[in-house]
């Protein structure tokens, strides 16, 4: 084997082991991208746990103090469900800005108050605050 050949073969070597290092290290950090977002998914699955739990006990606060029915609150669900104009079993609140009452400046509904004046928000909704 003469030099070239020697030495094409130890560079091939190199860029191999190079490259087989390079590999390694994207596949640690796809796993660590993996276990990050199973343990967001397990976080999100309990808060989601805890808001079903504490709507049920809202729930049922509400039937025994006020004798709401079932099919009231099936009403209600789906009124709440058309207001965006489609029936998905979804919410999504108008992200429309509106001017502020106080310097005219735009807030959006998701902000209880002026990010400008620091003006109560009249538009702001408690459930979409306080998500």
């Amino acid at each position: 084997m003469g030099f070239p050949s020697f030495f094409s073969s130890l560079m091939w070597t190199a860029g191999s082991a190079y490259g087989a290092s390079l590999a390694q290290e994207q596949s640690g950090r796809s796993v660590r991208k993996a276990t990050d977002a199973q343990q967001i998914a397990r976080d999100l699955q309990d808060r989601v746990d805890k808001l079903v739990l504490a709507c049920m006990a809202m729930w049922e606060l509400l039937q025994e103090k006020t004798g709401l029915t079932e099919e009231q609150l099936l009403e209600k669900v789906r009124e709440i469900d058309l207001r965006d104009g489609r029936e998905d079993g979804k919410s999504k609140p108008s992200e429309a800005p509106t001017p502020c009452p106080s310097c005219g400046r735009p807030i959006s509904p998701r902000r209880t108050r002026c990010l400008f004046c620091g003006a109560d928000n009249p538009q702001a909704k408690a459930m979409d605050t306080a998500l």
